[in-house]
């Protein structure tokens, strides 16, 4: 029986057009495919147009600030999305990112509109103990309240709302990660042609709670006594982001010629085909996209023992699992990794693939977000979009 939704309006926000872009399309053209009209409700960063080919509209989130809480830029957001909401007659709002989840939230329960959330990882709100911070959590359990269906990518994080009241346990689902095209990200694909050398890659966000600084550490520590690994790093600093590394720290590292920082990449899959092993010491986690990506295309891992990299990381099986701000644990995995034969590398990585492929994948994904959909609409009346 088909589950999903049919004749709705649907607004997904998120804190950048780029996140929804690149994270939620297949979602977008899925629910498109089914008669519903998608909206993209996020800040113009270059991707609004791309956002655009792929949604019925896009409406461009002019009051949304990143970095900080401020009392009247927020309220300034609030009414923003009240009027957007309003002018696109939605049905239903699907809500990702912090301030997304919260103002969209108070938003859609003024207008009567049912509000979903995505919590898509925690990050730097819950592992600083700062006033800033203790602010953000209050506004979440707030919003939340008037949340229809909150969703968590991992069962560590939907624990922790439950647990300190912040989410009702009747109001929460588990959906694991945004869905990962298993053809797209495909083994077929590698090409392994950097060089005769082991090549470890992190793809992400240069931001301190991603562990870096560790990484780079472990990796020195780990090259200065192999001598034969190569380290690429692909993302850029986030200046938005309050635990983006300082280019001073970064620069401590540029001397090396192991180590090559490849700033940001449009298409991340010639970086990935070409390297050996994926390594994500992040300090917490929602689920973890690029270990999926790099899992989908058959590369062991090296992640940290943290929400959202445990879960989907069976040490010794598919990778190695590693102490969370821990350089020494990060160059004892990268060693015990190229201590490996190519074909145990490669049954760890044919062992990820199929992890991915079972629970993962796009059509999985999808498949559990149509039913919180239907759950959610079902009984209310069907009508065709304009």
């Amino acid at each position: 029986m088909d589950q999903t939704i049919r004749g709705f309006r649907v607004g997904i926000i998120a804190n950048t057009a780029w996140n929804l872009y690149h994270f939620r399309a297949d979602l977008i053209r899925h629910l498109r495919c089914h008669e519903n009209k998608v909206y993209g409700i996020a800040p113009a960063d270059g991707f609004e147009g791309r956002l655009e080919e792929i949604c019925d509209g896009y409406e461009e989130l002019k009051k949304l600030q990143r970095k900080g809480t401020n009392a009247f830029s927020d309220l300034a957001l609030y009414h923003e999305l009240v009027a957007i909401m309003k002018r696109q007659q939605l049905d239903v709002v699907l809500c990702y990112t912090v301030k997304p989840n919260i103002y969209g939230t108070l938003a859609a329960h003024r207008l009567g509109i049912p509000a979903v959330n995505t919590i898509t990882g925690l990050g730097f709100t819950f592992l600083e103990n700062r006033l800033i911070n203790k602010v953000v959590v209050r506004l979440y359990k707030y919003a939340l309240e008037k949340s229809s269906r909150v969703i968590f990518q991992n069962k560590d994080d939907r624990h922790l709302f439950i647990r300190k009241g912040i989410a009702k346990a009747g109001k929460t689902s588990l959906i694991r990660g945004s869905g990962i095209d298993v053809e797209k990200f495909h083994p077929k694909l590698n090409t392994r042609s950097m060089n005769e050398k082991l090549n470890f890659i992190f793809i992400g966000r240069l931001l301190y709670d991603k562990g870096v600084m560790e990484l780079l550490q472990g990796f020195a520590k780990a090259a200065d006594e192999l001598g034969h690994i190569n380290l690429h790093l692909v993302g850029d600093t986030d200046e938005g982001n309050p635990a983006s590394v300082s280019a001073e720290d970064l620069a401590r590292y540029h001397h090396r010629n192991d180590i090559h920082f490849h700033g940001y990449q449009e298409n991340i899959i010639p970086f990935l085909a070409q390297s050996d092993v994926v390594i994500l010491p992040s300090y917490r986690e929602g689920m973890p996209r690029v270990l999926l990506e790099g899992m989908s295309m058959a590369k062991p891992v090296i992640a940290t023992s943290v929400p959202g990299c445990k879960d989907m990381v069976k040490n010794g099986i598919n990778g190695y699992l590693v102490k969370v701000k821990s350089a020494q644990e990060i160059a004892d995995a990268i060693i015990e990794m190229a201590g490996l034969s190519s074909d145990e590398r490669e049954a760890m990585g044919e062992a990820g693939r199929q992890n991915v492929v079972e629970h993962y994948s796009a059509q999985a994904v999808i498949g559990e977000y149509d039913m919180v959909l239907k759950d959610l609409m079902g009984d209310k009346k069907i009508r065709k979009s304009d």
